[in-house]
């Protein structure tokens, strides 16, 4: 069964204190500076130009989100699979486009460009930077300012914390274990579900696509349709 979830105007990463971010990270210190003060509990100073270091680029700004994903969860299998397209106002000429990614294998990609109605595709080259969570996608030749899509796609591990895409379950009334798949993105969780630009600031909208087993449902905070399939 196919459930497809529109999701606009949706901030995937949301800045709110939350113990999802890993703590080796070295933007935990900052984030925990939101919350109230406390002595127990000293925070960690970020130097500006460190905290750059792990910031998104502003020149390229994501505009809209098609995701698929596809999930076994009902047999308790943590593997899971997708493909997001990325709608992208790139803003100025670049070979290089950066994008979250938390332990997701990339599969394939493809850059895709439509001018006067013909669409030109490229394979772009990519490098994984683990430390600053970053994929970085590279084109043999310039690109110039304008509309694109970036397709991804990915295969990944449902977390075993509630953290991120995770995996969880319960017993039903006859004693039976039951799973299920739910998220956690605050605050730089969104990037192990899908490669995204996963920032606050880098709002888009989304259309959201579930395939799942027809005795289970998907649900979210906004409307959706079911097509069977």
């Amino acid at each position: 069964m196919l459930l497809a979830v529109v999701l606009p105007l949706l901030c995937l990463s949301l800045v709110s204190p939350s113990s999802a971010i890993p703590d080796h990270h070295p933007l935990r210190g900052r984030w925990r500076e939101l919350r109230a003060p406390s002595v127990d509990q000293p925070t960690k100073r970020v130097s500006p130009a460190e905290e750059q270091r792990y910031r998104l680029p502003t020149y390229i700004v994501p505009t809209h989100y098609d995701l698929y994903i596809e999930s076994e969860v009902h047999t308790g299998n943590r593997s899971f699979s997708g493909q997001v397209d990325i709608h992208l106002d790139i803003r100025q000429p670049t070979r290089v486009i950066y994008v979250h990614n938390r332990d997701l294998t990339i599969t394939w990609n493809e850059l895709v460009q439509t001018v006067d109605g013909e669409s030109y595709n490229e394979t772009l080259l990519y490098t994984e930077d683990a430390e600053r969570e970053f994929i970085i996608f590279a084109s043999r030749t310039t690109f110039e300012a304008g509309q694109y899509v970036l397709r991804i796609a990915f295969q990944g591990l449902l977390r075993t914390e509630y953290d991120g895409f995770y995996l969880s379950s319960y017993l039903d009334e006859t004693g039976s274990r039951k799973y299920l798949a739910a998220t956690q993105f605050q605050a730089i969780s969104a990037r192990s579900a899908f490669p995204c630009f996963d920032e606050p600031a880098m709002k888009a909208t989304f259309s959201v696509t579930i395939r799942h087993h027809p005795s289970y449902k998907a649900t979210a905070n906004m409307p959706s349709y079911i097509s069977a399939g």
